[in-house]
């Protein structure tokens, strides 16, 4: 039982570790297009 959460938890900081990246790159992606269309 106790090993099963550990890997619930390894899982949850996988995801977060690649989604928070993901986010920001995609932010920044979305921040260049809309500066470079109200220039």
């Amino acid at each position: 039982n106790r090993r099963m959460r550990w890997k619930t938890v390894a899982q949850i900081a996988v995801t977060w570790l690649t989604t928070l990246p993901l986010g920001a790159v995609l932010g920044a992606g979305l921040y260049w297009v809309a500066s470079a269309v109200v220039k």
